[in-house]
């Protein structure tokens, strides 16, 4: 059986959440803001594009470090709509 103790004297208890100041540190690299403003303009120019007619085309911007997941949510949308119309039909004014 493994026991750790933290011996904790003249440290707020905020502090204790404070992961850094536990001792756990993040082992992602992070960006100085220069390269990251440098990466974010490569982005921003890659996602660029213009139409025949003129207007431009640009991409989301997404943050580096966290590729976007971002779940359908077309079924939820699609059965509020469905039980609103219903509600709609109901009470006479469709």
């Amino acid at each position: 059986m493994l026991i750790t103790n933290l011996h904790v004297q003249n440290m707020k208890a905020s502090d204790m959440w404070d992961l850094e100041r536990i001792g756990i540190a993040d082992e992602v690299q992070t960006f100085s803001k220069a390269v990251e403003d440098q990466l974010v303009q490569e982005q921003f120019l890659k996602g660029l594009s213009r139409y025949e007619d003129g207007r431009y085309c640009v991409s989301l911007p997404w943050v580096l470090k966290f590729p976007p997941n971002i779940a359908s949510n077309r079924h939820i949308a699609e059965k509020k709509a469905i039980c609103h119309y219903t509600e709609i039909k109901e009470i006479g004014l469709l």
